[in-house]
This record gives C-alpha cells, structure tokens and sequence, in this order.
C-alpha cells in the first residue's frame, strides 16, 4: 500500500495513537447495583451533532465523535444514549459527541434488563464539569420531557437514582457565561503553514497561540505528524498576547521524511476554558534514493489482521485484514521497527535499509485474569454459578463459597456475565488491562410472569389505535397506547389486576379484580358515546341584596339551571352564603312535635306537573322524625289542604348537612297556582330535623306551623332582623313554552303568599323555654329561646 505522503513521527515519543484534544467530556458510571457499572461518555465536539456523527479522518489520524453500543445482551442489566436519527446505522451510543457550539444540549440516559422494584443509579463522581455553563440531571417518565424545576444541581451532587422500570435519566448542559466564548487563535506556524521545499534537517517547529484571557499552558496538547507528543518536550515562552509553543527535534538526531506532506496540529484552553485547535502543514524538500519496506503482521488467534501499525522510524503504515503493509519513501540509514496491535505484545526490530526489504511479524496475545464470587441471594451454598466472558467466550463455574477465576482473557473489552437458573443474570463491561480481582455479583431470584394481552376493537371504526389500556395492581402500574390493530400486551407476576381501556368519544371499559395465574387474552370492545341534545334553562331564583352582610355592596346569586323541560324552583342563592360567615347559615331545630315549616312555590305554567322535592337537611342523632307534605294554598295565605298522602320518614343514622330528595311518583299537578313545600316534626327536639337556611334572600317567605298554638304564621312578623328562607327546592317539568309573560304573574301569585298576619291575630300565644341551635352569633353555652318564641326577635 504506498502512500502519497508519509509522516514523520518522534522515535521516543511512544507508539500509541492519539485523537485530538476536545472542548470537555464527562463519564457517567450507570449502575442497578455497584457491580454492574457500566460507563458511558457524554462529550462536546466540533464534529459532533444531534445526529450520528462517525468518525473523522484527517490526514492520516481518525478522531473518534459517536461510538455505538452493541445489541441488548439477550439478559442482564445494559444501557446506552438513545439517538434519533432515524437515518442512522445505529440508534444506541456508549459515546455521545454533541456540538460544541450548542448553547443549550440534553442527553437522555436509558436503560434495560430491569424490572420492579430495582433502581438505577447514574453516577458522576469527582468527574471536572466543564467551566462556562450550568449542568442538571433529572428523573422523568420514560417517553416525557423533564420538568428542569425539579432537576439536581450536577455540581452539588454526584448521583441520582431512578425507579428502573419506568424512568430515565435526562442531562442538561446550559451555557451560561458568555462573557469569553472565543477560543485561542493559532498564527505564525514555524515552518510557516503550506510551506515547500522544507529541508530535512529542520528541528524546530513553533506555532504562537494567542487569546485576550491568556493560555492555559497546561492543556497545549501537540500532535505532530500524527503523534501525540509528550509534554516534556514542548517548551512554552511568554509573548505578548499569549505564548510561543515549540518543539526541538535535534537531540533526536532524525531527519524529517523527503519529498513529503507533514500536518501538525495544536491544540490549547484559555483562561476562561474556551478550547481551540489549529492545524497547519508543510512539505519536506525530495531526497534523491527512498526504499520500501512491506510485510505481513499476523495476530494470535485471530483471523482479520487488520488495523496494526508499523512504524519505520518516522514512517508508519496500517495493516489490511490480510496482514499487508507497505511503507516507502524512506532514505537509507538504520531504523528501529515497531509492530503494534492493541491487546498484543509490540515486537521490535533494529534494521538496516539501503534496499527495498520485507519484514513479517507474529504478534501474541496479551492476557490477564479476571477473579471475584457470586452470591445467590437467599442460599447458602453458592456453587454451580456460570460466570463468562462473551466477548472471549472463556467460562468457569463457582465452588460453594461462590469464587470464579477466568485465565488467560486478552486484554480489552470485555463482558463477564453471571447467570444461574431461576436468578436474574448480571453482566459486568469494563476494560481489562491485567489480572482483576474483585468482580463480584450479587443475584435475585426472579418471580414467574405471565403475559395478558388481547386487542381493542373501537365501535364502528377501521382504525382502532389511540386507546389507552391501564393495568393496575399491588406494586404494578403500567399503560400502552394502541396501534392500528388495537392489540396491547403486559407481562405481570401473578396477582390481582385492575383493566381499564379509554378513548375520547367512546364508552370506558373497566375489568376489576382481574386474577392472573395464566397467560390470558382480553378482547375489548369500546361503544361509541351517545352525546343526547340538551336545552338548558334559565338560572333560578336570581336575586340581589345588600343585607345582611353586605351593607355597602350588592350580592346577586343564582342557582345553577337545568336542563331540557325539567324546570327548578328555589328561593335560595348558590351555596347559601354570602361570605361575611363561612359559611353565614344557620340550623334551626324547633323540635316541638305537630311543629311545621313550609315554603311557597309557583311554577310558570299551566301544565306544570311536581317531579321531585329537595331539602339541604342535617340530624343530631339517629331515630330523627319528621312527615314531609305538599300543601295547596289556604284562602287565608300559607299552607292549607294536602295535595299528596303526608310522607313519614324515620331517619336511622345521622345525617351531616347534605341534600335530602324525594321523587314525587306519580308526578303531582300543580299548574300555575301557588303551592307549599314542607315538614312537621314528629318528634321531640332532638329528635327533629334540621334544614338550613339562606340569610341573602331579600324577604323572607317562609311560614311555621306553631303546635302549641295550632296556626300557621308568616315568618316576617317574628324576624326582623335578618331575612332567611329555607333551603327548599321543588322540580317541575312543563310541555308548554315559557315566555317572559307568565313572569308578572308568578311575581304576584308569590307577593300573595305574603300576609303578614296570622290567620287569627286575636289568639294569645305562650312561650315555652326551650335550648336550640342559635345563629352565628349567639352565645352557644345559655339556653335561647326559639326566635318565634322571642317577641323582640
């Protein structure tokens, strides 16, 4: 293979490989428990992107951006950075380059070979943050953006850890110092940049790096030739706006390469850690007589001898998967020739070179050890466990104490699994550089699944995807979105499960208390909703006052309409307060057996037909009595003769304050005409009712049957402090339409309710002391006497 150009490299600067120097990277230690690490590297790069980026081939050096991940292993924890790409070669990465001119970048970290309730802790450790901008991890729902607001401070912290089977981990990097985002600048190449008839014999080579901050002279990182060259070799002198890095080659007593093309490049930080490279070449003047050298390099154990260098002093060349190289453009003299492969020895050879020669080499493996013990949660006797190596496929099997040792593994990558029947399997990937110990795992027995899936039909449709299936159970909850075909699928333990499946415009399904023992098939079919044609009324009772409680402002309420011919009749407003109190009601137990409260109501049409009554009701103590009625409307005002048979009702437990409904079957006739809503007391106080009252109504309208004195009394006579009515609501339907005519009518069949006399004013009434349940602000400790039972109130 001969080359156009050729190289030159230092004979004592080493013969490993480098790439180029980049703006900052970070490793990240992934773990489900401390001996399954696995590592990956997230990094900036000015070839990276939020694509797949290769790597990059500049002269003769290969600089490494995105490095995939392999295949999940078929078991055992993995993970990786996902990659959208969706035109890529691969879509999982152990090394992900972003752009480094990005201000703003976010990783997502997944992974796999997990289940409930392990947790996945990403680790950072003392890993250097880069210097000019904020860096944040967060834990969100796997499929969903993180919420930054709940995000750690990554320079604060060191981990976080996340519930691995339904969570990922979400990187963020923000640069946030903008003040010096330049990066040093690179001029007067020594020899200058596209220089020819460069002489052989030239030693010094210098590059001036310049930046208004200053330079780091810690990070000036050199490759020459395509070697990356140590730092006791470059010397720095301080000129004005930054520094003069050199290199001298003369204590070498090498000449460079005739008649060649040679590129060095530099790389340097400034003080405020902005990173640059420059990269310059020149070509070396022709010698008169050059010579080849080729062979074969042939690896142990392997069968594609590709990728091993060659080194001839300066000159070097890479291996086919044959084995073959070929190197010329060389002068005669004595050489030292090197041959390398990673994870082989290196041999070397001292040579003479005045004609054109062939050298082979016979590379062997370079090898280690791996030791450590596996422990079987739960047993004693840890024996029997299988521990290998997949990428050399070396095996042992542990002894009772759980120990392992695998021999003779090369050196590299390598991924040592421990698998043992009815346990979950852990692997463990790191590099092996020579004889480990310490390679522990810890197994958990692993719980036996089952499978239930099936499909979701939606009704009427072709397309059956976008439904959502829940299943829910002790410790498990899990959802999947259909797809065209409807199917879905969960694998759950056994137990007792929860189904729901849902989609908008279509009735939900749900199957509770579902037990799993088997694998089973649900077929679902989800109805359309039949949305009915709804008419809604007007509000009820809309009504404004300024009394009690808002003696400067107006308070207006309402009471929710209803809907279709179903009409509601109230004198109360929307929650039965108007905030002076929370809430400004109160309960009023008169509690006298024969005792009555009634309301008036009159509804807006002829053909109205009463189809339910509601009271807003308590009781202090079961065995409460009370016969609820509909009375007509006596000649005289108030409550007169019993439309419907009384209902009597015993109430066995308390009630606390809620709505109390009666359906009236069959519906009751009450036209347009006055009628009253009420109830007596069957029993002794406390053994009575309770039902609240509104003080926003502007007058009252109540009525109250005194027992003692055997008459029906409006309630304005005895209250005048406060207007109140009862939270009483009666339900009409009507056939007929409602116009805004009936209006004056029903105002003033409503006004006629309203006598503000008894029906026999001449009756002397008695007071009896009796303790009730006061307003707000009466003295709770004393006995009160009634409010009808109070002349002055």
């Amino acid at each position: 293979m001969r080359r156009s150009n050729i190289v030159f490299i230092i004979a004592l600067l080493g013969i490993a490989l480098t790439g180029l120097a980049q703006e900052w990277e970070i490793d990240l230690g992934v773990f489900k428990h401390p001996d399954t690490v696995k590592t990956l590297t997230m990094k900036t790069s000015i070839y990276g992107s939020d694509m797949y980026d290769p790597a990059v081939i500049i002269g003769s050096d290969t600089i490494a951006v995105d490095v995939g991940a392999p295949p999940p292993p078929p078991s055992g924890f993995y993970c990786f950075f996902p990659l959208a790409d969706t035109g890529a070669p691969l879509t999982q990465l152990f090394v992900d380059a972003r752009s480094s001119t990005q201000d703003t970048i976010i990783w997502t970290v997944f992974w796999g070979g997990t289940m409930y309730p392990d947790s996945v802790t990403v680790d950072w450790g003392g890993e250097t943050l880069p210097a000019h901008g904020s860096m944040e991890a967060a834990i969100t729902m796997v499929g969903t953006e993180a919420d930054w607001s709940t995000a750690v401070d990554m320079s604060t912290v060191t981990s976080i850890k996340a519930a691995s089977w339904m969570e990922w981990v979400k990187i963020r990097y923000v640069l946030e110092d903008t003040s010096d985002i330049t990066p040093p600048t690179f001029t007067n190449w020594v020899p200058a940049n596209g220089a020819t008839d460069v002489p052989v014999t030239t030693t010094i080579f210098s590059v001036d790096i310049l930046d208004p901050s200053g330079i780091d002279e810690s990070t000036i990182d050199i490759t020459a030739f395509g070697m990356s060259i140590p730092s006791m070799f470059i010397t720095t002198t301080p000129i004005t706006g930054g520094v003069r890095a050199s290199i001298n080659t003369a204590p070498l007593g090498v000449d460079l390469p005739a008649c060649s093309t040679l590129v060095w490049e530099v790389s340097a930080d400034d003080m405020r850690g902005n990173s640059g490279t420059g990269i310059a070449s020149f070509t070396t003047e022709c010698a008169e007589t050059l010579f080849c050298v080729d062979g074969t390099v042939t690896l142990e154990g392997e069968t594609d001898f590709s990728m091993s260098a060659v080194f001839v002093g300066a000159y070097h060349d890479t291996t086919d998967a044959a084995g073959d190289y070929e190197i010329c453009g060389i002068p005669g003299g004595v050489y030292s020739i090197i041959a390398w492969h990673e994870g082989f020895m290196a041999e070397t050879l001292v040579v003479t070179i005045s004609a054109d020669t062939t050298i082979d080499f016979d590379l062997s493996l370079l090898t280690g050890s791996i030791a450590g013990t596996v422990t079987l949660d739960g047993m004693s006797d840890h024996s029997g466990v299988i521990v290998s190596d997949w990428v050399n496929d070396i095996t042992d099997t542990t002894d009772a104490t759980g120990a392992y040792l695998l021999s003779d593994v090369p050196l590299g990558p390598v991924q040592v699994n421990a698998s043992y029947s009815g346990y979950s399997p852990s692997v463990a990937t790191f590099t092996l550089n020579g004889d480990t110990t310490g390679v522990d795992f810890y197994l958990f027995e692993i719980a036996e699944t089952y499978n239930v899936s099936g499909a979701v039909t939606l009704e009427g449709e072709s397309d059956h995807s976008g439904a959502k299936v829940v299943m829910t159970g002790v410790g498990f909850a899990d959802s999947v979105i259909t797809s065209t075909t409807g199917a879905f699928s969960f694998t759950v333990e056994e137990g007792v499960y929860d189904v729901v499946a849902s989609k908008a415009g279509f009735v939900t399904y749900e199957l509770l208390a579902l037990t799993v023992d088997d694998d089973l098939v649900l077929n679902i079919t989800l109805d359309t909703i039949e949305i009915p044609t709804v008419s809604l009324n007007p509000p009820a009772n809309l009504q404004a006052t300024n009394r009690p409680c808002y003696p400067e402002l107006i308070y207006v309420s309402w009471r929710p309409p209803t809907m279709g011919d179903t009409l509601l009749l109230s004198h109360t407003g929307a929650g039965f307060s108007c905030g002076v109190w929370d809430p400004y009601v109160w309960y009023s137990p008169y509690g006298y057996p024969g005792g009555g409260f009634a309301m008036p109501f009159v509804a807006p049409t002829s053909d109205a037909m009463l189809t339910k009554i509601s009271l807003d009701m308590a009781t202090v103590a079961p065995g409460a009595q009370a016969a609820f009625h509909i009375w007509a409307e006596h000649d005289s005002g108030g409550p007169g003769a019993d439309m419907i048979t009384p209902i009597n009702v015993t109430f066995s437990s308390t009630v606390d304050f809620e709505t109390y409904e009666i359906e009236i079957d069959p519906p009751l006739a009450v036209g347009d005409e006055p009628f009253y809503v009420g109830w007596w007391d069957l029993a002794e106080y406390p053994n009575c009712i309770f039902v609240r009252q509104d003080y926003t109504t502007p007058d009252t309208l109540t009525w109250i049957y005194y027992a003692v004195d055997s008459v029906w009394e409006w309630y304005g006579n005895r209250v005048n402090s406060a207007d109140i009515d009862y939270a009483i609501e009666a339900y009409v339907t009507t056939s007929g339409s409602r116009s805004a005519e009936v209006l004056p009518s029903m105002r003033e069949n409503l006004q006629h309710t309203k006598v503000r006399t008894t029906r026999h004013p001449e009756r002397n009434y008695s007071y009896i002391e009796h303790e009730g349940i006061g307003a707000p602000d009466f003295d709770f400790s004393s006995p009160r006497r009634r409010p009808m039972d109070d002349p002055e109130s």
